[in-house]
């Protein structure tokens, strides 16, 4: 095999790449709904161009004995790019859930594609998927977003090769010195429901919608508590893990980007995996849902205080040493996640009309309960939640949800009332 040999990975990415062996848990899915003149010619096509663009997405990861590497010997040939009509529109989710539980091979390829079209060929919903060394929240929409716009030029005759981009050096290229190692939680793991086997779990995928008028008023309740939307949510969240029984002291991990708050900026359009994981331990019992949020926002606050400084060094085999502990444990060590995209942007192709957009990562690992990604797009709020069964039951995790929008759903109107009482 000729390798030509890129770079190492760096510490989140060799850390991605250990959790990636373990049923291809932190691949992670992006899912978009559009109208327009898209079929499985034009994708591919447009693949290509995006192929020559970016020097990941023709690597692959390789071990020399030391460490992983990327290596550029990926095959256009070999992309991955599913096309399937949808019987009807129910059948989206199932399809993003197979994405997901079709583990990428990264000794050959880090990303694929799939279109699902309904019927009439002009509403479609296309599925990127990325080994998650190589993607962060805004490379997952600089990829559509460039996607998009080779689709356009395409249907008009004006493509051209494109220029091939940089390779971006790891995230510690970007940091200070070392910092504190995080510190371990010591609150107790939900338990799992059935422990099994790594090769009989299964990431699922829920999601829930808030339209713009919900949005709109969340935002504007949290801005009157002083609050971040993202503390709201955090703090809504552990009140329904509660509130379905997975305790009441309860770690939330956070994932944050670094790409400004690096000693080093990190450009927006730069490919790569630019973020950090931030652990709160949260007393959630007895607690109002302000109360709680004050406290998560502060915690992580303080932890972002120190978001510019790289992590001690782990070796490969300590990773991998960590994450087959993972699917040794009896509970989920790590409590829940959520990550907050943010407002999602992609450029304007007058082609296509964007309708929605939903990003999840497999969890198949069971290192989390639950973890929720938060999009923000065309004045949506989408909360998509993932989760391991049988290791937690599909039911609990939607009463999970229903707590969850009941908590936000009505913390304005709690406050309100505190305001009169007062």
């Amino acid at each position: 095999m000729n390798l030509s040999r890129l770079r190492p990975l760096g510490q989140i990415e060799t850390a991605m790449a250990g959790l990636h062996e373990q049923a291809g848990t932190t691949q992670t899915s992006s899912l978009l709904s559009l109208d327009g003149p898209l079929d499985a010619a034009l994708l591919r096509a447009a693949a290509a161009l995006l192929w020559q663009r970016h020097p990941l997405l023709q690597a692959s990861i390789q071990e020399d004995g030391k460490g992983l590497y990327y290596a550029r010997n990926a095959h256009l040939d070999d992309l991955p790019i599913r096309s399937l009509t949808l019987p009807d529109i129910g059948d989206t989710l199932a399809q993003l859930e197979q994405e997901l539980n079709r583990p990428l091979d990264p000794s050959r390829g880090l990303w694929k594609l799939a279109l699902l079209s309904e019927p009439g060929q002009h509403q479609h919903h296309l599925i990127l998927t990325c080994h998650h060394a190589i993607v962060d929240a805004l490379s997952l929409t600089l990829l559509l977003g460039e996607l998009l716009q080779f689709c356009q030029a395409l249907l008009h005759g004006s493509a051209t090769p494109p220029d091939l981009s940089t390779l971006a050096p790891a995230l510690e290229h970007f940091l200070g010195a070392h910092g504190p190692a995080p510190l371990p939680s010591h609150l107790p793991a939900p338990a799992y429901q059935q422990r099994v086997p790594l090769e009989q779990r299964r990431t699922r995928v829920q999601v829930l919608s808030l339209a713009t008028p919900q949005l709109q008023r969340l935002q504007r309740d949290a801005r009157a508590a002083d609050l971040s939307l993202n503390a709201l949510l955090g703090a809504a969240l552990l009140q329904a893990c509660e509130a379905i029984g997975l305790g009441q002291q309860i770690r939330l991990n956070s994932a944050v980007s670094l790409r400004q708050r690096a000693a080093q900026p990190i450009a927006n359009d730069q490919l790569g995996c630019y973020i950090g994981v931030v652990g709160c331990d949260l007393q959630v019992s007895g607690r109002s849902l302000q109360a709680l949020a004050q406290d998560y926002q502060q915690q992580l606050q303080q932890a972002l205080q120190h978001a510019d400084r790289a992590n001690p060094g782990a070796s490969l085999a300590q990773v991998r040493q960590r994450c087959a502990q993972l699917i040794q444990a009896e509970g989920f060590v790590q409590g829940v996640a959520l990550t907050n995209h943010g407002r999602i942007e992609l450029p304007e192709t007058p082609a296509f009309v964007l309708h929605d957009y939903l990003n999840v990562a497999c969890r198949s690992a069971g290192n989390f309960a639950v973890a929720v990604h938060a999009t923000t797009f065309a004045e949506r709020l989408n909360l998509s939640f993932t989760y391991v069964t049988p290791l937690i039951d599909s039911a609990r995790i939607v009463a999970l949800s229903e707590h969850l929008q009941h908590r936000l759903l009505t913390f304005g109107a709690r406050q309100e009332e505190l305001c009169h009482a007062h």
